[in-house]
C-alpha cells in the first residue's frame, strides 16, 4: 500500500512538472512570437541565459532555429553579448506573468497570458526600449 502511495505521488509530480514545461514552451513562444518583441531580435540564433528561471528542456525556434540555452561563462567563453534574460516566470492555475530582457538592445518586456483551453493568450503587454 505504502509502495502504490508513493508511486502515485511520483506519477503526479511528473505529470505536473511536464504540464508545467509545456506551459512554459508555449508562453516563452507566445512572448517571442509578438509583433513588438520580434523587431528586438537583431540575431538569427535566439539565446536564452540559462539562470533557472525557465526550464532549459522546453523547444523554442525562432527564425527556423532552435533557441539555445547558455550559461554565464558559456556566454562569456563565446564573447556572446546578446541574448535574453528571464527575470519573472510565474504561472498560476490559468495565469501567466512574464518578464524579460535584451540588455543588447535595451529592451524590456512585461507580458500577461491567460489560458484558455490548452492555449494561452496574451492579455496584456509592455515593451519598452531605455
Amino acid at each position: 500500500m505504502r509502495h502504490t502511495v508513493l508511486l502515485l505521488l511520483l506519477i503526479s509530480l511528473t505529470s505536473f512538472n511536464s504540464n508545467r514545461t509545456e506551459d512554459e514552451q508555449k508562453i516563452i513562444q507566445k512572448c517571442f512570437d509578438l509583433k513588438r518583441v520580434m523587431i528586438f531580435f537583431h540575431e538569427k540564433q535566439v539565446i536564452i541565459l540559462d539562470n533557472g528561471k525557465v526550464s532549459s528542456k522546453i523547444k523554442l525556434n525562432k527564425y527556423g532555429q532552435q533557441v539555445l540555452f547558455m550559461t554565464e561563462n558559456e556566454l562569456r567563453e563565446k564573447n556572446i553579448k546578446a541574448f535574453v534574460v528571464f527575470h519573472t516566470l510565474d504561472i498560476e492555475k490559468n495565469l501567466a506573468s512574464v518578464y524579460f530582457r535584451l540588455d543588447s538592445e535595451g529592451m524590456g518586456a512585461e507580458i500577461k497570458l491567460k489560458k484558455q483551453k490548452s492555449d494561452w493568450k496574451v492579455i496584456s503587454e509592455k515593451v519598452y526600449e531605455n
